[in-house]
């Protein structure tokens, strides 16, 4: 792999990851605002939404981010362990602690009304919270798939200079 190629794909992957985070979004926000209502179902509706984004992000990531690496059945394997712990351990309890930041929610949501925006409370504090989360798995997948789901099965280029 190019060093080019190597040093863009942070980059790639944030742009990706981007587009899926708004479509997980898209879904959560349907999710949150019609049939999960209220702070103590935002795990449930955080794991649903987050099923539909894991499918998405393999697709995507796979197709774009990782490109030239090779794919297989352990590699969907990897993908769906290391990604399914993050959508459906780690993100239902991000979601259910970020949801009591109230002070911030509060704030945003005085803001929010002093410009007469229409959004209520819920809204402003279910956004929030998957704000928060977002930022956090995003991190935590691009680490988890560069390291260990998209692995590269060459030797690094210093490696096969030694030999």
């Amino acid at each position: 792999m190019s060093a080019e190629t190597k040093s863009k794909r942070p980059l790639v992957f944030l742009g990706v990851g981007i587009l899926n985070t708004l479509l997980d979004f898209a879904f959560y926000t349907l999710l949150t605002q019609t049939v999960f209502r209220g702070a103590e179902s935002i795990a449930i509706a955080g794991i649903i939404s987050g099923t539909f984004a894991l499918v998405c992000a393999f697709a995507t990531h796979s197709l774009v981010t990782w490109k030239g690496r090779p794919k297989s059945k352990s590699t969907i394997l990897r993908f769906v362990l290391f990604t399914g712990f993050g959508m459906w351990v780690i993100r239902p309890i991000l979601l259910a602690a970020f949801i009591h930041l109230t002070p911030i929610y509060d704030l945003a949501f005085s803001v929010s009304s002093a410009l007469t925006l229409p959004f209520n409370y819920e809204f402003i504090a279910n956004t929030g919270a998957f704000g928060f989360m977002a930022a956090l798995i995003l991190i935590y997948n691009y680490l988890v798939y560069d390291r260990f789901v998209f692995k590269s099965n060459q030797q690094p280029e210093e490696a096969k200079d030694a030999q």
